[in-house]
């Protein structure tokens, strides 16, 4: 009985944090995708960046229906614009 309590704590467990890393790779791919976007349109043609690690996720407002990818995507645009500025 208590090794199928292990069990299912231990499967519980990696469900979530299966469930915590997609959410956290979308956003991801948001980032890397809009840094990439941002970064070309000030520094022009030529090959893509490289682009910096992944920031944490910023908090979700309660009013912000946008997906996970939509929020990376926004966040890696304004920080690809501003290191193509400087």
């Amino acid at each position: 009985m208590r090794l199928k309590k292990t069990l299912l704590a231990t499967l519980a467990l990696m469900a979530g944090a299966t469930v915590a890393a997609g959410i956290q790779g979308n956003f991801c791919d948001g980032y890397k995708d809009g840094y990439r976007q941002g970064y070309t349109q000030v520094a022009g043609a030529g090959p893509p960046p490289l682009t910096p690690m992944c920031p944490g996720k910023i908090e979700k407002k309660d009013d912000d229906n946008r997906s996970e990818y939509d929020r990376g995507f926004q966040r890696g645009l304004t920080d690809g614009l501003r290191d193509a500025a400087r």
